[in-house]
């Protein structure tokens, strides 16, 4: 399963000491199948499709996949920290949607 590693810009405080660095995991289809997609799309008068963030599922999968924090205290990130975070969730959806995009093509 893959996962990625930021490193914050603002070291978090819990109960054990320092937060550093942040390890996110892939999203797993148990909670897919439960929070559904954390974006919805839309269409512009002139045809382009738009992505539209739903931050109550977002805020699930992050509280979910964030490995050595737990939600309280990912309250206390600086704004370019969880900005990081939620691009982190957000990118393994993209990948995922690629992937099967191009699956799609070659078949």
């Amino acid at each position: 399963m893959a996962s990625v590693t930021i490193s914050l810009d603002k070291p978090l405080i819990d109960h054990s000491g320092e937060i550093r660095t942040l390890s996110i995991r892939e999203p797993k289809a148990a909670e897919f199948f439960e929070y559904g997609e954390p974006f919805s799309h839309a269409r512009n008068p002139d045809g382009t499709i738009y992505s539209i963030e739903i931050d109550g599922v977002l805020k699930k999968y992050i509280a979910a996949c964030v490995e050595n924090a737990d939600e309280l205290v990912l309250m206390q990130l600086c704004l370019a920290d969880a900005m990081a975070v939620k691009d982190a969730v957000l990118g393994f959806f993209t990948a995922a949607r690629l992937k099967n995009s191009a699956k799609s093509v070659m078949s």
